[in-house]
């Protein structure tokens, strides 16, 4: 799961400062998420410990209400920088292809051929291009939510931390079989692809 984040990254080549940029708003988007329970987490405390006394809500409702605000703000940064990102990459790719084809003899374009070009502009090129960058989005941000959680949980109660931390490392290793799993299905899924495109290509169309 890692590794398919460092790849995406690697091969944005030019937009790749949007991206990392984008990494800075998504880890300010989870610290303000989590930053919401830690604050109820406080406030429920204070509340069993007797020290909670008016002012508090007050002060509780207007921390909350800026974790609210900062955090839409920083969606919204994230997702410009990532998915105008994505949509450039994928139209740059698209023109590279389009010239590497320009350049290939007639011979080469054989129906078998035909129709691996024909999946790969028609399928695989608008898949990654709509859920790339959306997927990486997440995955980060859920890395940096479950972090920052861990990591005070362990402050806050050490026993809770530990629970987290298990629970967050269960998580990952799921996550990294699901994906391994994705990946060696990923030969047929793309065999069935082009062997459909091939197959549509072939209708005759009666006027």
């Amino acid at each position: 799961m890692i590794g398919a984040i460092k790849r995406i990254i690697d091969c944005s080549g030019k937009y790749k400062g949007r991206i990392q940029i984008a990494f800075i708003f998504s880890f300010l988007k989870s610290v303000l998420q989590n930053a919401v329970i830690i604050l109820t987490v406080l406030m429920v405390d204070e509340f069993f410990k007797g020290t909670l006394v008016a002012g508090s809500f007050v002060k509780y409702g207007f921390m909350l209400l800026g974790c609210v605000i900062a955090q839409a703000i920083f969606i919204h940064a994230s997702d410009r920088l990532q998915s105008a990102a994505g949509f450039m990459l994928m139209a740059d790719m698209r023109i590279k292809l389009g010239e590497h084809l320009r350049k290939l003899p007639m011979g080469y374009f054989t129906a078998g051929n035909i129709g691996k070009i024909s999946s790969v502009l028609s399928t695989d090129m608008v898949f990654i291009e709509e859920n790339s960058m959306m997927t990486l989005a997440d995955t980060m941000s859920y890395l940096f939510a479950a972090a920052i959680f861990t990591v005070f949980m362990l402050i806050f109660n050490p026993a809770l931390g530990a629970v987290a931390f298990i629970g967050s490392l269960v998580l990952v290793l799921v996550g990294e079989v699901k994906y391994n799993k994705g990946i060696a299905l990923s030969g047929a899924r793309q065999e069935q692809s082009e062997r459909l495109t091939k197959a549509v290509s072939k209708i005759d169309y009666e006027p």
